[in-house]
C-alpha cells in the first residue's frame, strides 16, 4: 500500500521536461515558437505493473525511450529554426502555425517588394540630377568654344594680318590659353556635382535598407540572422553599382581633360600656322616695300650727289676753258715772240692747271664717296627695319 501511494505521487518526468521548455522559450523575445501538440498520456494503473515482478524491468525500459523521446523534443524547441515552408505528409492545412506562416510569408514578399521599388524610386530621382548637370556642362562648354572662336576670328583674315603685329598675335593667344583653366574648373565642378549625387544616393540608400531590415525582423518570416545576410547582399550589390560609377564618372573626367589637351594642341598648331602666314605676309610686303625704297630717287639719284656732279662739272668747265685758252695760245707762238722763257712759263701754267683739275677731282671724289656712304647707310637701316618688323 505504501508503494502504490508513493509511486502514485510520482511526477511524470517527460511532462516536466515539456514544462520546463516551455517555460524558458516563452520568456524569449523575438524567436517564434511552435508550441508541439499534447501528446495523449496512456493511463496505466499502477496495479497492472505492479501484478508481476517480470513487467518493471519492461516498463524501466520504455520508460527510457519515452525520456529520450522527451528529450529530443525538447532540443528541437531550444533551437527553432523558424516555420517549415512546407507541409508534412497527412497535414491537412488548417494549423494555426500554417496559416501564420502564410501571413508572414505574404508580409514578407511584399514589403521586399516595396522595398525593390523605393530603391528603384531613387536611382530615377537621381537621373536626372546626373543629367541636368552633363548638359551645364556641355552648354558651358560651347559658349567657351563660341569665345575662343571669336578670337581666331579677329586675326584669320588677310586684310587683318597685313596690318597687325607679333606682340598682338601674342596677345590674342595668351587669351586663348587663358580658357584652359576655366575648362578644367568646370570639369571638376562636374565630378564634384556627381560625387555629391552618390553621396546623396548613399545616404538614401542606407535610409532605406535600415528601415526596410526594421520591418523583416517585426515581420519575423526569417530569422534575424537571416534578415542581416538579405540585407547585407541588397548593400552588396549596390555598394558595387556606386563603385561602378565612381569608376565611370572617374573615366569622364579624364576623357574629358584629355579632350581639352587635344583642343588646345589643335589650337596652338593653328595659332602657328597663322603666325607663319603673317611672318609670309610680313616678309612680302617688307619686300616690296625695301625693292620700292631702293628703287627711289633717293638712292638712285641722290641730292646731295647731283650737287656734287653740278659743282664738278662746273669747275671742270672752267679748268677746260683755261686749258683751251693756253693751248690756243702756244698754237699762235712764232719766233722770236716765243723764246724759251715764253715755252717754259706756259709749261708751268699748264701743269698748274692739271693739278688743280686733279685736286678739283680727289675732292669731289671724296664727297661723292661721302654721299655713298650716307645712302648705303640709310639702305642698311632700312633693311634692318623690314627686318625688325
Amino acid at each position: 500500500a505504501e508503494l502504490l501511494t508513493e509511486q502514485s505521487h510520482k511526477p511524470d518526468r517527460k511532462a516536466l521536461l515539456k514544462e520546463k521548455v516551455l517555460k524558458y522559450t516563452s520568456a524569449e523575445k523575438g524567436i517564434p515558437i511552435v508550441r508541439l501538440e499534447k501528446t495523449r498520456e496512456v493511463d496505466r494503473p499502477w496495479k497492472q505493473h505492479l501484478s508481476s515482478s517480470k513487467i518493471k524491468p519492461r516498463r524501466l525500459k520504455k520508460d527510457d525511450k519515452e525520456e529520450k523521446k522527451a528529450v529530443v523534443e525538447v532540443m528541437g524547441l531550444l533551437e527553432p529554426r523558424g516555420i517549415p515552408s512546407a507541409r508534412k505528409k497527412g497535414d491537412s492545412g488548417g494549423g494555426v502555425t500554417v496559416r501564420i506562416h502564410e501571413n508572414r510569408r505574404q508580409r514578407h514578399d511584399a514589403t521586399l517588394k516595396d522595398m525593390k521599388k523605393e530603391l528603384a524610386s531613387i536611382s530615377a530621382a537621381m537621373e536626372p540630377r546626373i543629367h541636368s548637370a552633363s548638359e551645364l556642362l556641355v552648354k558651358q562648354l560651347s559658349e567657351n568654344n563660341k569665345v575662343i572662336k571669336a578670337f581666331f576670328e579677329k586675326i584669320e583674315p588677310r586684310e587683318v594680318l597685313e596690318v597687325s603685329t607679333l606682340p598682338e598675335l601674342v596677345a590674342v593667344w595668351k587669351g586663348i590659353q587663358d580658357q584652359t583653366p576655366l575648362r578644367l574648373q568646370l570639369v571638376q565642378k562636374l565630378d564634384k556635382t556627381l560625387m555629391e549625387i552618390e553621396a546623396d544616393r548613399s545616404e538614401m540608400v542606407t535610409e532605406v535598407l535600415r528601415c526596410y531590415g526594421k520591418r523583416f525582423q517585426e515581420i519575423a518570416f526569417l530569422l534575424p540572422v537571416d534578415v542581416d545576410r538579405l540585407m547585407e547582399e541588397e548593400a552588396h550589390l549596390i555598394n558595387v553599382s556606386i563603385t561602378a560609377n565612381h569608376r565611370s564618372y572617374t573615366r569622364l573626367c579624364k576623357h574629358l581633360c584629355l579632350v581639352d589637351l587635344n583642343r588646345e594642341k589643335l589650337q596652338r598648331q593653328r595659332w602657328e600656322d597663322i603666325v607663319m602666314d603673317w611672318r609670309n605676309i610680313v616678309c612680302k610686303i617688307s619686300a616690296h616695300k625695301f625693292l620700292a625704297y631702293m628703287e627711289s630717287s633717293a638712292v638712285r639719284q641722290p641730292v646731295e650727289v647731283e650737287k656734287v656732279h653740278v659743282y664738278l662739272k662746273a669747275k671742270q668747265s672752267a679748268i677746260n676753258k683755261r686749258r683751251e685758252e693756253l693751248l690756243t695760245a702756244i698754237s699762235y707762238g712764232r719766233p722770236p715772240a716765243a723764246n724759251r722763257s715764253k715755252v717754259y712759263e706756259w709749261k708751268e701754267n699748264f701743269l698748274s692747271l692739271h693739278e688743280k683739275l686733279e685736286r678739283v677731282h680727289s675732292e669731289y671724289l671724296l664727297q661723292l664717296k661721302t654721299c655713298q656712304d650716307a645712302v648705303l647707310s640709310a639702305c642698311e637701316s632700312e633693311m634692318e627695319r623690314h627686318k625688325a618688323e
